[in-house]
């Protein structure tokens, strides 16, 4: 801009600091995690609302709708987790999937687990199966 003092002078006037309180963890990394393995799967995204009560006060549980057949699920953070463990193992198990096609999505959670320390507490403490096949290197299953 030819302004630098005017932008400098906006920029002052209209820029605060801002803080977070917290993450929330488990539904951040639960709805990562689903929404990458149904693209592993090459199903339809599901899509994730916070539930909210009739005054619409924020109730700390997660609403999944699945667009492919409209089913709708409200879970609290244990039964979200529990969820994606569900998810989890029905992807590596799933026989209809190549080996190639399961090695290359969780090549990617590979990356990102060890990139991100908070993604890698979270399935430590959350998705046991996913860091024991890591820990085994024994991202090319059947």
């Amino acid at each position: 801009p030819d302004d630098i003092d005017g932008y400098e002078t906006l920029k002052e006037k209209y820029t605060f600091n801002a803080m977070a309180n917290e993450l929330d963890f488990a539904k951040t990394y639960s709805t990562y995690l689903l929404k990458k393995i149904a693209y592993f799967k090459g199903e339809s995204i599901p899509d994730f609302q916070a539930e909210l009560d009739q005054e619409y006060n924020y109730t700390g549980n997660l609403e999944i709708t699945f667009s492919n057949n409209g089913k709708k699920m409200v879970l609290n953070n244990q039964q979200l987790i529990k969820f994606v463990q569900e998810r989890f193992d029905e992807y590596v198990n799933d026989k209809s999937i190549s080996s190639q096609k399961k090695k290359d999505g969780l090549s990617l959670l590979m990356a990102n687990y060890e990139m991100f320390d908070s993604f890698k507490e979270h399935c430590d403490k959350n998705l046991p199966e996913f860091v024991s096949l890591m820990n085994k290197g024994d991202l090319c299953i059947s």
